[in-house]
């Protein structure tokens, strides 16, 4: 049967400073940390804000780097937590020795986290020098692997970015990781994959710690295949882009509806907002204007309008037109 145990209670933070101590948590039993409780094991102390469940791992602090792509200098205090390392949202506090610092100021130190893939630096990191710790709150950050360090700014990693056709208007999604002072991202539209303009607002970066998310929409005022990118500005000038997503083209009978048709006497408009309506035109093959109507209404009389093959024409609040057939039977 597997040991599960709920911690519900906080536990008293008295720092040992022994290497020689080690948490083992087997695998076949798990240990809860519920929200709010603080949890102290060889220095570390983890608090965090939502349900984390920790097995087959083990909490020993050492003075090397398992995982030696950090870049920079670090103490000597490391804690691994491996492969089965949870994903933890909430508080990190570590504390130190003095003779640990390897001769870095404490005043740079910032928690480094390696989450199995990458490692990150902690914008959020509170330093206390008198006491000898390193508070810092993470967003759903894997903790394979947490030691202090003189925090560099190391290259945002993009994740997916994702773009999808609601009708006229476009969603975009993006994911990144290692933000660190960036000041905005701002999307880019083109027509062609070469030209490139910018659409919308700035979008203020998040800056923390794990895996950012961001969503914006684009009402692009064209039906034709569309790409976009998006574009990262760091407060110090330098920027980067994200790999393409493309919109494909969509028909004008995609975008609304017209109920019924075959009509007779009437027809109505379905599949868009009552806001979105500007204007509305029937005309004939030959292109003449047969009536207009300047809103969105219910329904639209075409009582006396000659049967056979017409055009419905829709002009949006947004300045988009979209074309449709309509056949009028007598």
């Amino acid at each position: 049967m597997r040991k599960k145990v709920l911690l519900s209670i906080g536990i008293g933070l008295v720092c040992t400073h022994i290497y020689g101590q080690q948490l083992e948590i087997a695998n076949n039993a798990t240990l809860e940390l519920a929200n709010g409780v603080s949890f102290y094991a060889n220095g570390l102390t983890l608090k965090p804000s939502a349900l984390v469940a920790f097995s087959g791992l083990s909490i020993l602090p050492k003075a090397g780097l398992s995982n030696q792509t950090l870049g920079t200098a670090h103490i000597a205090r490391v804690y691994e937590l491996g492969a089965n390392a949870p994903a933890f949202t909430g508080d990190i506090t570590i504390q130190y020795l003095d003779s640990e610092l390897d001769g870095l100021a404490e005043s740079s130190l910032q928690l480094a986290v390696y989450n199995n893939n990458l490692w990150q630096y902690a914008t959020t990191s509170v330093s206390d020098s008198d006491n000898n710790f390193i508070t810092a709150t993470l967003n759903n950050v894997v903790l394979g692997e947490l030691t202090l360090g003189p925090a560099s700014t190391l290259p945002l990693k993009w994740g997916t970015l994702t773009a999808k056709r609601q009708n006229m208007v476009v969603k975009l999604a993006w994911q990144t990781e290692n933000e660190q002072n960036v000041d905005y991202f701002m999307v880019e539209r083109s027509s062609n994959g070469q030209h490139w303009q910018g659409v919308g607002s700035r979008i203020a970066a998040q800056n923390l710690m794990g895996t950012n998310f961001y969503e914006q929409l684009d009402r692009p005022n064209t039906i034709q295949r569309l790409y976009y990118r998006i574009k990262q500005y760091d407060t110090d000038g330098k920027e980067s882009t994200s790999a393409l997503a493309v919109v494909n083209g969509t028909a004008s009978e995609d975008i609304f509806s017209i109920y019924p048709n075959p009509s007779r006497n009437y027809f109505t408009l379905k599949g868009i907002a009552e806001s979105d309506v500007k204007e509305v035109e029937l005309y004939d093959l030959n292109g003449r204007t047969l009536k207009k109507w300047g809103s969105y209404l219910s329904s639209y009389d075409i009582n006396g309008m000659a049967g056979g093959l017409h055009f419905v024409k829709l002009t949006r609040t947004d300045g988009a037109t979209v074309t449709i057939k309509l056949l009028i039977e007598k």
